[in-house]
């Protein structure tokens, strides 16, 4: 059951990008919301192009302030230093907009930490996985990023990391091993958050990032899990993943750092983080006037990068 969606990063959603760009004059409202939006939060070139047009197009103010946030998380992506020559490699562009390929890469400066990524559903992180990967590599670490293109949020494995959970984690304690790393941090967000939160807890974790992430999908939860997490998609499941990581991690010994963000807008999100106080060891902050999409605000405070740099520094 993989997950359909033209916001899906892929080399797909690609071409169809560059087809919307070069209909300049008869696009419909909603391609020019998602080229607006897919080109800032990829940091494609066109974006001041589009955006220069839709300004245009679209005088009514909050559309006009909607976008402005837009032009400022791209303007926060494309100082990312090797970003254009990543996007200049296309075997790397093609590895990163993958919808079901692990990519794993051994940092220059600091080899023996390594951040394990867990992408959505999407497959991205807000922003796309190659820019992820480019703000990343500014920070010198091994960084694994990880892939479920499916309704299955990583519970049913990944086509190449393995089949559940425990799967996953015995994988990247090899990787660990094979690379001689010292330190293993996990991050996730939206739908890769339940499964990196609990990857936390089945490996031996220095520390944890999540956004937006769900806490409890166990049967007795009175916390919704989601309009895809379906109860078609939970029977197909092993009920050993759909369970409360705040009684997981309670029972473990403390001692690992994790942090939380989640959008003060959203209930559902703050339902899930708000379950977890008490968790030794855990924080969370919630961003006021934000929604779901945590890492947006960040970035436009170039905020983004420097959380993953406290998480592992």
């Amino acid at each position: 059951m993989r997950f359909q969606s033209p916001y899906q990063h892929s080399e797909e959603q690609l071409k169809f990008l560059k087809k919307l760009y070069l209909r300049q004059d008869d696009r419909s409202r909603q391609e020019d919301f998602l080229l607006i939006s897919a080109a800032a939060s990829q940091g494609l070139p066109i974006f001041p192009e589009v955006y220069s047009c839709a300004k245009k197009k679209y005088p009514q103010k909050p559309v006009r302030m909607a976008m402005s946030s837009l032009a400022l998380q791209w303007k926060a992506i494309r100082r990312i230093g090797c970003l254009q020559d990543n996007f200049d490699n296309e075997k790397l562009v093609s590895e990163m907009y993958s919808l079901d390929k692990a990519y794993f890469e051994r940092g220059e400066i600091h080899p023996k930490k390594l951040l394990v990524v867990f992408t959505t559903m999407y497959n991205n992180f807000y922003v796309s996985n190659l820019v992820l990967l480019s703000m990343l590599q500014e920070l010198g670490v091994s960084v694994l990023i990880l892939k479920d293109a499916s309704v299955f949020n990583y519970l049913r494995g990944t086509s190449d990391f393995g089949d559940d959970l425990e799967a996953t984690a015995i994988r990247i304690q090899e990787l660990q091993t094979a690379q001689e790393i010292n330190e293993v941090y996990v991050t996730g967000f939206s739908s890769g958050g339940y499964a990196s939160l609990f990857i936390s807890s089945l490996i031996n974790c220095s520390g944890y990032l999540g956004f937006s992430i769900r806490s409890d999908l166990s049967p007795q939860s009175t916390l919704h899990s989601g309009k895809f997490f379906t109860e078609d998609v939970r029977r197909k499941i092993s009920p050993r993943w759909l369970t409360d990581l705040r009684k997981t991690l309670l029972e473990k010994d403390g001692g690992v750092s994790r942090k939380l963000f989640f959008g003060a807008g959203s209930n559902l999100d703050a339902g899930h983080a708000k379950h977890l106080i008490g968790v030794k060891g855990l924080s969370i902050y919630g961003i006021e006037n934000c929604g779901h999409v945590t890492p947006a605000p960040l970035l436009i405070k170039n905020l983004f990068q420097e959380e993953f740099r406290r998480l592992i520094f």
